[in-house]
């Protein structure tokens, strides 16, 4: 939805809905996710799922004018099993991309048994962000299920960021390395907690989003 805030922005309305059944047609992909703006003009969002709602991490490209669709981001090929969220550094020529799952596992609820058949992901992408396909995947591992939320450090000269982790409850900071590759290291736990009635004996913290404040 494109929602026109400028006009009137005491009676915002909606300027134009970009349809599904358009946007599996056109790229192939469901479950938009994450939305960002960029520097030419077009708006770039996250996909988690392809046509049929497997897993499917790609990005959707819309014009800035009238919000038409262009295409697919990724080059062909480049989509990942999974997607999330996004977040680019351009001066160190660099995305990351996040992964939940599959939108046929989670569009029903959580089932653990669907992360122990490879349903959920645990992995970070690295972009080349002019090419637009990945160089490096790195794999978070058992402490890092279901990355979600990524956020680059404010300053748009560092080359480092951190990741929030919902299933394994953690945040990981990831960094580029002096060799120019780049990693990923746990920095904060949160403990679980025994709960009943629940998909697990113990509930995790979930987190499901992560700030960084402005003076980092």
């Amino acid at each position: 939805y494109v929602v026109d805030t400028g006009t009137n922005p005491r009676a915002p309305k909606i300027f134009k809905i970009v349809e599904g059944d358009e946007v599996k047609a056109k790229a192939g992909l469901t479950a938009l996710h994450s939305a960002h703006c960029l520097s030419n003009g077009h708006v770039m969002i996250s996909a988690m799922g392809d046509a049929d709602g497997n897993g499917k991490g790609g990005f959707l490209l819309l014009d800035g004018n009238e919000f038409n669709i262009i295409g697919n981001w990724e080059k062909e090929g480049e989509a990942q099993p999974f997607g999330y969220d996004f977040w680019y550094q351009p001066r160190h020529n660099v995305m990351f991309s996040s992964e939940w799952g599959s939108p046929n596992a989670f569009y029903h609820g959580f089932n653990p048994q669907h992360v122990a058949e490879g349903k959920y992901g645990r992995s970070l992408h690295v972009w080349d962000w002019k090419e637009h396909k990945v160089i490096q995947d790195i794999d978070l591992g058992e402490e890092g299920l279901i990355p979600l939320e990524l956020r680059f450090l404010h300053n748009p000269d560092e080359a480092q960021g951190f990741v929030g982790v919902a299933l394994s409850s953690n945040v990981f900071r990831f960094f580029k390395t002096k060799e120019g590759s780049w990693k990923a290291e746990k920095v904060i736990d949160v403990a679980s907690k025994e709960v009943e009635n629940w998909a697990l004996p113990s509930m995790p913290g979930l987190i499901t989003d992560i700030l960084l404040s402005l003076d980092e």
